[in-house]
């Protein structure tokens, strides 16, 4: 039998300071199709915009995750009425930094999606002044409106949404926005066409502090109301989406809003005009317009987002919730295509996994850990997670992704989404309850020759499991819930790891504080013993001032500097990387291998490793997945999506890749076409549902694919290096 093994002993050059990429050419199936951005990232909470990201003229998408901080960009790949996107992170460095809310809008009439992102209680505007690529740059640090006579910050909350669209139909952009207290919509008039006879200014006034004659009220509308204010009822503001259409074609704007006080997204009727707006109705089932829809309702605060998204030159509509918690995680992205026209529009049945259904998404927060589960020599992947959201509940479990792949090309499919049926275990012994937070680690701690299994869970308290070997693949059973009585409080992330050289596994537990738990082993080889608690190990704490905590994950490195087959040397090295839940991996330099002082500071290297930030709540893990002796580290974040890094050595030389051509043609194809290359490849042609069609490995030179047996359509085929990856759309005729 062949055991994991967890000691590296080659070295890796993790103090260098070469820049970190995303690895995206790793390939992931669910149901037998392949996950066109499977490291995407997970979304949760998806805020979406058109933008043109790669010049063109073809609108792309932006996605902001509004609970997890972190943009997406996905290119559009342009198939007439098709819903295909390819995510291309490398767009993200051009985007300055977004705080809780961002839409893409052409205020200056140049074609070009301009940025409005939320600041000190007002908003930013960012010109795109993209010639050859995509380029930002501050316009107003913080948008001012006339409050009568006096220049203020346009109040915009920051649990709000507010709806930037051109009002009164003049040319350029107006505001609506809730006011300071809540339950009033003011109506900031843009003044750019009034004054210089064009719409690239920005300079607002407000001239209706109750537009549209409505009142908000605790999940009820009261209207004709500007002349009775209620006082009495005025509540304190907790969070309001805002979103501006003509529903039925006679230029004025509708107001479609959701709140954190309700479930529904209501659709409030103008009935008045471009100049005076009055909503006469409130349709709160909105946009089940006819029988083949249905009604916008989530858990809570669904926002709403309207944009063309299937190249028809209509905009369709978007639904996600925008609540911190308590929300729908999985299934969180709906999408309305519209079937009339975007000044009337007639929704379908939405999809309800909008671009989540191409990526792995966990659910709330995602723990990955690499175990070689059926002992075949290829790692595997094993991801625990907060939990999916189900009916004010989270159900936590872990998810085996199978390596399908080979040593050196690793392809990893999703198994089981509850392996070991952790979902149904009672964790919570007090309660008598699964418990959420299922966060994994594995090793030899008992010299056994087989891996026992610790998890951690979101109370604090951490469970052992013990394993059984069948046909070569293992599988755990809970014998020591709350192992040892150790608690950490919340959140505890267990990593196994001999971290004092005594050939015995201890134990490294982050926590919600973010410092670090050490316990010692101190029993025999078979019998292990951890009654032994030291807090704040090394007095790590990657607590962050404007977060409540920290979120501590660790993972311990050791490298054999000098492959003497230990790590005693001074010249060897030991690195903790913690995740954190600001998003930020730290490391750490553990300089005394046999760790005689656990009390004394650990050297901090780096607050933000390799600069990665792939959304709060960082999870780490590292192995050498491809076995060219370098490590790639995997990450999970709070969306539940996972991403792979790896060190572009084309940073520090990159005149390898030059050599590395890639032909393909002809396109449109009849018959058949070639791929011309100089080097090693593989290929593959899929549907545009994702299901792989044709799958040739170990090309080189020039390759004539036959497509006769193909029927006439739209294709995807993506060529795969070893260096990078193409995706190309083909046309068969």
């Amino acid at each position: 039998m062949r055991l994991l093994i967890i000691i590296l002993f080659f070295f890796i050059n993790f103090y260098s300071y070469s820049q970190w990429t995303e690895n995206l050419n790793i390939t992931f199936y669910e149901n037998n199709n392949i996950l066109m951005n499977g490291l995407c990232g997970g979304l949760n909470t998806s805020q979406i915009s058109n933008v043109d990201l790669n010049q063109n003229n073809t609108q792309d998408i932006i996605v902001f995750d509004r609970n997890n901080g972190k943009l997406y960009p996905f290119i559009n790949l342009g198939i007439t009425d098709s819903v295909n996107y390819k995510y291309q992170p490398e767009y993200r460095k051009h985007f300055p930094n977004i705080n809780h809310w961002i839409l893409m809008r052409d205020y200056n009439c140049d074609g070009l999606m301009d940025i409005f992102t939320y600041n000190q209680a007002s908003m930013s505007v960012y010109k795109n002044n993209s010639i050859n690529s995509l380029s930002f740059a501050l316009e107003e640090d913080v948008v001012e409106t006339l409050y009568g006579s006096n220049s203020l910050n346009l109040f915009v909350s920051d649990v709000d949404i507010p709806a930037i669209d051109d009002i009164d139909g003049d040319g350029d952009l107006d505001v609506l926005t809730f006011n300071i207290l809540g339950g009033y919509i003011e109506y900031h008039k843009n003044l750019s066409i009034e004054m210089y006879g064009h719409c690239d200014s920005l300079i607002f006034e407000r001239v209706d502090e109750c537009w549209g004659d409505v009142y908000e009220g605790f999940n009820s509308y009261t209207l004709y109301s500007c002349n009775t204010f209620l006082m009495t009822e005025h509540k304190a503001h907790v969070g309001s989406s805002l979103m501006t259409l003509d529903i039925d074609n006679d230029n004025d704007k509708e107001l479609v809003l959701g709140d954190v006080a309700f479930n529904n997204l209501n659709l409030l009727i103008n009935g008045g005009d471009q100049d005076s707006a009055s909503i006469i109705i409130v349709d709160s089932l909105f946009p089940q317009n006819n029988i083949n829809s249905e009604a916008a309702i989530m858990s809570s605060f669904p926002a709403a987002f309207y944009l063309d998204i299937n190249n028809d030159n209509k905009k369709d509509l978007i639904v996600s919730p925008n609540n911190s918690n308590n929300s729908e995680n999985k299934n969180s992205t709906w999408a309305y295509l519209n079937k009339g026209l975007t000044n009337m529009p007639e929704f379908e049945m939405p999809q309800y996994n909008f671009l989540q259904s191409d990526m792995l998404d966990f659910g709330s927060e995602s723990y990955p850990v690499f175990f070689d589960y059926n002992t075949d020599g290829l790692i595997d992947i094993i991801c625990g997670n907060f939990g999916y959201f189900d009916q004010g509940n989270y159900i936590s479990g872990l998810h085996l992704l199978k390596n399908t792949g080979t040593v050196t090309n690793p392809e990893f499919t999703i198994i089981e989404n509850d392996w070991n049926s952790i979902s149904t275990i009672p964790l919570n012994t007090i309660l008598n309850l699964p418990a959420p937070g299922i966060t994994p680690t594995f090793g030899d701690i008992d010299n056994d020759n087989e891996h026992e299994m610790i998890i951690g869970d979101a109370n604090g308290k951490i469970h052992l499991f013990e394993s059984t070997i069948n046909n070569g693949e293992y599988s755990f059973n809970i014998t020591n819930p709350n192992y040892f009585n150790i608690d950490v409080g919340n959140n505890a992330s267990p990593h196994i790891c001999d971290l004092n050289n005594d050939s015995l596994q201890d134990l490294l537990i982050g926590n919600r504080d973010g410092t670090i738990y050490y316990c010692p082993n101190r029993g025999t080889l078979n019998n292990p013993i951890f009654d032994t608690i030291i807090s704040e190990f090394g007095e790590i704490n990657v607590s962050a001032n404007s977060l409540p905590n920290g979120k501590s994950k660790p993972f311990l490195l050791k490298s054999d500097n000098n492959n003497d087959g230990d790590f005693t040397d001074t010249q060897d090295s030991i690195l903790l990387f913690v995740g954190s839940a600001s998003g930020n991996i730290y490391k750490y330099h553990v300089n005394d291998p046999f760790i005689n002082n656990p009390n004394d500071s650990i050297p901090l290297v780096t607050d933000n490793f390799g600069k990665i930030f792939e959304g709060f709540n960082s999870f780490i893990s590292a192995y050498d997945i491809n076995n060219d002796n370098q490590y790639e580290i995997i990450i999970g974040n709070k969306s539940g999506g996972l991403n792979i890094y790896k060190e572009d050595s084309s940073i520090i030389n990159n005149t390898y890749y030059l050599n590395e051509k890639i032909n393909i043609y002809p396109n449109p194809i009849k018959n058949n076409f070639t791929i011309k290359t100089n080097t090693n490849y593989d290929y593959k042609i899929f549907n545009i549902n994702g299901k792989i069609l044709e799958h040739k490995t170990n090309n080189k030179g020039t390759v004539q694919v036959n497509c006769s047996k193909f029927r006439s359509g739209v294709y995807i085929l993506i060529v795969k290096t070893k260096n990078y990856t193409v995706t190309k759309k083909i046309i068969i005729q």
